[in-house]
């Protein structure tokens, strides 16, 4: 009996994990210069199906400021047109276009079906306006839960921080 009890334990153990996946799409041995501005382009928000997460993507810039501040000194939100004006302004920064291809929000502990956010980062150098670096990364949480369940941000918390320390190098 305790065998099959440590087998479950062990079972439930295993498939409660967060999954985390990050693709590269440049491939370049040089990172981001730290000495450089960066200005975080606010996406559209994220949507499934029909449903439409409001405030998504606040939460998304949120947490790239969070990431983005320790690796530079000066950060900056804008909105796409102002973004554009800063493009014009400031040549020695980056711009940071970030995209929401997925945010499922779900109530795991109850449905079974697991939180699913996808989400896409290009770097563009304001200088050259070029992209530099561009890299996706998903994150799916658990499936079983024993407590409240976990919010998107949650679990964008490290592969946002993996993302953003992968285009410094």
């Amino acid at each position: 009996m305790f065998k099959k009890i440590l087998v479950v334990a062990g079972a439930l153990t295993l498939t409660s994990c967060a999954q985390i996946k990050h693709t590269n799409l440049t491939r370049t041995d040089v990172g981001l210069a730290p000495e450089r501005a960066v200005f975080i382009e606010i996406p559209k928000d994220g949507q499934y199906g029909t449903i439409n997460y409001q405030n998504s993507s606040l939460k998304l810039v949120n947490l790239l400021r969070g990431e983005f501040i320790k690796y530079s000194s000066a950060i900056e939100v804008c909105e796409v047109e102002a973004c554009v004006v800063e493009t014009d302004n400031n040549q020695n920064a980056y711009l940071v276009k970030p995209k929401i291809l997925h945010w499922e929000d779900r109530e795991t502990q109850w449905s079974f079906r697991p939180d699913v956010i996808e989400i896409q980062l290009s770097v563009v150098d304001m200088e050259t306006g070029k992209e530099v670096r561009s890299t996706i990364y998903k994150a799916k949480s658990r499936v079983i839960q024993f407590f409240a369940g976990t919010s998107p941000e949650d679990i964008l918390e490290r592969p946002t921080r993996e993302a953003v320390a992968s285009l410094y190098l």
